[in-house]
């Protein structure tokens, strides 16, 4: 959903990159992974992790989707969303976020 969304609206976020002040779009982008971590995480059994690693996991998140949007988008999206969902899915699945995060 996340690379459907910025295909949608790709020229906004070209300038965005180019305006080089990624901070916001940062800060919007680990509100919406941190929702989209700790909603499965809720629902899923086991013990709870410590709240301060769940911002690392999710800056990990963060991190690494912002260099794939702004790669892509600065490329001018060469591969489809849905391409680069599951190469984003491929990167973070090994990593058992979810498990991390609960």
């Amino acid at each position: 959903m996340l690379f459907q969304y910025w295909e949608r609206y790709a020229e906004t976020l070209r300038l965005v990159i180019q305006a080089e002040n990624p901070d916001i779009f940062l800060e919007r982008l680990k509100e919406y992974v941190g929702v989209m971590i700790r909603e499965p995480a809720a629902k899923t059994p086991g013990p709870a992790v410590d709240p301060r690693l769940q911002e690392f996991i999710v800056g990990f998140v963060v991190g690494g989707a912002y260099m794939l949007l702004t790669q892509w988008i600065s490329n001018k999206t060469p591969f489809s969303a849905e391409q680069m969902g599951l190469l984003f899915y491929e990167l973070t699945a090994p990593c058992e976020i979810i498990k991390l995060a609960r």
